[in-house]
């Protein structure tokens, strides 16, 4: 999930007789630091279930989750850890909120984490509070509550944009299923979204 090499992971790559990894990003990395056995293998998500939907679909999954039906709505699918970097997608929202008083953010993570940041203190500082919604199943990084894909679809199809403001991915698994649900992504250079864009 970075474009450096750290030691713990050079340690472990070292020790490996193999390396498989998700990306071509991580492939070149290993690469990079001499090891001859890699493998590649994505991730997959099932395009059976994450698909494009109707409008009317669009309307009828923001009447289900509680979401505005006119509203510009942003989301965000990801764990609350410091490395998702969900704070600085807060700073853009709320600069982007002034211009559009229809837009939202709606977030699919814990609103709270010790791994992670205080969303609700940090949202209620920032003077956001009816502008960022939590979704009612939010994810915790081990051990995630099951959220069927079903569901995953819904909250993508009643998106307009998915943002990912990460500092690193591995893979990036919502930025695949979101695209594959035809909603567009905005997200840094940096890692894996480099592969996908």
């Amino acid at each position: 999930d970075t474009e450096n090499m750290v030691s713990f992971w050079n340690k472990s790559v070292q020790a490996a007789d193999i390396s498989v990894v998700p990306s071509q990003n991580a492939f070149e990395l290993v690469k990079r630091y001499g090891h001859k056995n890699i493998q590649y293998v994505p991730h997959g998500i099932d395009t059976n279930t994450y698909k494009p939907c109707t409008y009317e679909e669009k309307i009828e999954f923001r009447k289900y989750l509680g979401i505005p039906e006119k509203a510009y709505v942003i989301g965000m699918v990801a764990h609350n850890q410091h490395r998702k970097k969900i704070y600085r997608l807060l700073v853009a929202f709320q600069e982007f909120a002034m211009k559009n008083p229809d837009a939202i953010l709606v977030m699919h993570t814990a609103p709270r984490d010790s791994t992670g940041w205080d969303l609700p203190l940090i949202i209620g500082d920032m003077g956001l509070n009816g502008r960022v919604l939590f979704t009612d199943k939010a994810s915790k990084g081990f051990g995630d509550i099951h959220v069927p894909e079903s569901e995953l679809r819904k909250l993508y199809c009643a998106m307009d944009i998915h943002a990912l403001s990460t500092g690193g991915e591995g893979f990036g698994v919502p930025l695949v299923e979101a695209m594959a649900c035809g909603i567009p992504n905005v997200a840094p250079a940096y890692t894996t979204p480099k592969e996908f864009f």
